[in-house]
């Protein structure tokens, strides 16, 4: 059911923006699409994608910054996680996907921001990726461990909530018997619960403020 330029929210705690970031969501992947679907928007030429005519083609149709710095990926290894929500943009045009898909393309190999900073340029972390190429997602961002960052919780929760400019489109999380699809109250759920657990530790939270 994903489109191209669908965002990915996924609890990756094996990663290392899981062990520095609170909550249930740490790591955001953008879904570029298929061969046919980038033809079918008109730039599976575009010279900033030739160059991953091969990759794509292999099943590398998600694009993510963790620390390898900004790469492909495929399906295996970003859904090998516990929980997934998946958010759609407010990006209708053909030319506005276009330029959105051109721009990620020019981000590949761009180094990991571990500083967790939007104020640095020269490198991005996963969030920061998709809020560069997405401005109209208008993620939120808050004050954490000293730097402005944006934490995926606060996206999600704006989202499945109606209060965000992102559209909530599905929630899959694992459990003992296998994966599941859950619906908005149970996202709404497992995000309250894990809140409540970081704040249970304050460790977690002493160098945060709303921003």
């Amino acid at each position: 059911d994903l489109r191209p330029l669908y965002v990915l929210f996924v609890s990756s705690k094996g990663r290392l923006s899981g062990t520095m970031l609170p909550g249930l969501f740490s790591h955001v992947v953008i879904y570029l699409g298929t061969e046919a679907d980038l033809r079918a928007l008109g730039i599976w030429d575009d010279p900033a994608l030739v160059p991953h005519h091969a990759a794509i083609r292999a099943g590398k149709t998600y694009i993510e910054s963790d620390s390898p710095g900004v790469h492909l990926s495929d399906v295996e290894y970003v859904l090998a996680t516990d929980a997934v929500a998946v958010l759609r943009p407010p990006i209708t045009s053909r030319a506005r996907k276009q330029e959105t898909l051109r721009n990620l393309a020019r981000a590949l190999g761009a180094d990991f921001d571990f500083f967790f900073d939007n104020a640095s340029t020269d490198a991005l972390y996963c969030a920061e990726l998709a809020a560069r190429a997405m401005p109209e997602a208008q993620m939120p961002t808050r004050r954490l461990y000293g730097r402005q960052t944006i934490v995926p919780d606060d996206v999600v929760a704006l989202a499945v909530t109606e209060r965000g400019a992102m559209d909530f489109v599905g929630y899959v999380r694992g459990t003992e018997e296998g994966w599941a699809e859950a619906d908005r109250d149970t996202l709404i759920a497992d995000l309250t619960r894990n809140w409540r657990k970081a704040e249970r530790d304050p460790a977690r939270l002493k160098n945060q403020d709303p921003g």
